[in-house]
């Protein structure tokens, strides 16, 4: 018993092309089709690679988890042809909007902070004009010109990038124009149509991914399960008992409706 997994940089990202867009540029639609693309490219050779293309799960974590569900949502909301089920786990599915203004409360950022990120993202703009890509640090400090400040995301992170950039060079970086490209997203607005059986996992301490958003899905999705972990944050998951947790619950939701 097992799966056959596939794993993708997303276009701009690792061994990934650059597409007609500069090098880390996050853009939730262009996230989407590559899913899809996938998706695709998984059933078109299904049987040079021995597995079965119309008993496929779409998996995703973080802002990966909330592409799952808005692919899921198409096609009168059975998704890609072949999706059988989708695992979502800590999905980001507050707009952009709505995740910046709730981060100032618990994080307020010095307006220092605030004049440099605007500068940025100005810069930014102006470059883009010229056809010149600006970037800006995706996490940092309380206080740094970054787009993530909090303490979650900004040791969250650190503790998960390559050493030295890795094989493919990451950087703690991103476009300023992904900022326009992830304001607008608003992935909880596409779930209600979801008709393939849905895992959402959420974190009962995550201050990224807020639990109340993937309650939010859950109630519009119907017949979707959701579990909270208590106790435990945005990164928390991907160690010790509560990593054992999701394996076993997102194995177990396989089991059933695979």
């Amino acid at each position: 018993e097992g799966y056959a997994v596939l794993t993708f940089d997303y276009a701009t990202f690792g061994a990934s092309g650059n597409g007609d867009q500069p090098r880390h540029t996050v853009d939730p639609v262009q996230h989407v089709l590559d899913l899809k693309a996938a998706v695709s490219a998984v059933r078109s050779r299904s049987k040079e690679l021995g597995v079965d293309g119309d008993r496929i799960a779409l998996w995703g974590v973080s802002l990966s988890g909330s592409h799952v569900l808005v692919a899921a949502s198409e096609e009168g909301g059975v998704g890609p042809p072949g999706v059988r089920a989708v695992c979502s786990l800590v999905p980001m599915l507050a707009n952009g909007f709505s995740a910046l203004t709730e981060s100032i409360p618990l994080n307020p950022r010095p307006f220092s902070s605030q004049a440099k990120i605007l500068a940025l993202i100005l810069k930014g703009m102006l470059l883009g004009i010229i056809g010149r890509p600006w970037y800006i640090n995706f996490y940092g400090p309380d206080g740094s010109a970054s787009a993530q400040q909090t303490p979650e995301n900004n040791n969250g992170y650190a503790s998960l990038a390559p050493p030295g950039g890795g094989e493919y060079d990451w950087r703690n970086g991103m476009t300023s124009s992904s900022l326009f490209k992830l304001f607008p997203y608003n992935p909880l607005s596409h779930v209600a149509s979801i008709k393939v059986p849905v895992s959402l996992v959420a974190a009962g301490d995550d201050t990224i991914c807020r639990e109340r958003y993937a309650r939010s899905a859950s109630e519009q999705i119907e017949g979707s399960e959701l579990v909270v972990i208590p106790n435990v944050g945005h990164f928390g998951i991907w160690y010790g008992e509560p990593l054992e947790q999701v394996l076993d619950i997102q194995l177990n939701f396989l089991r059933r409706n695979l």
